[in-house]
């Protein structure tokens, strides 16, 4: 897989970056959820939106995931939580991470936010 020749910047949308990421390949995306009912019409979506999709059902296998343009990363996860595995992401990358979850208490917020 080739690797993105534009880099979001602080100013760049996300729309932005898919469109010039299409210029090279179709935007890859990780999809980080381990409950089938939402992954799989998630990842249907998406694939017949035009994108190139990964799902993985844990934190492991999102660690070890080859790396995407985008990811979608449940909070509540069998394995790891979701928080540090963003954490984990981040320190290595700073690919765009969208955090899906159905806690909606500031604290968490917040610390998505970290």
């Amino acid at each position: 897989m080739a690797t993105p020749s534009f880099a979001p910047t602080p100013d760049t949308t996300l729309r932005q970056h898919a469109e010039r990421a299409a210029y090279d390949h179709a935007m890859h995306l990780l999809v980080v959820e381990d409950e089938d009912a939402i992954a799989e019409p998630l990842v249907e979506g998406l694939v017949a939106e035009g994108f190139d999709v990964t799902r993985v059902a844990t934190g492991q296998a999102a660690l070890d995931a080859a790396p995407a343009d985008l990811v979608l990363l449940d909070v509540r996860l069998p394995d790891v939580d979701g928080f540090a595995v963003c954490r984990a992401l981040r320190a290595r990358s700073d690919v765009p991470i969208i955090m899906v979850t159905a806690k909606g208490q500031s604290e968490d917020i917040v610390e998505a936010l970290d």
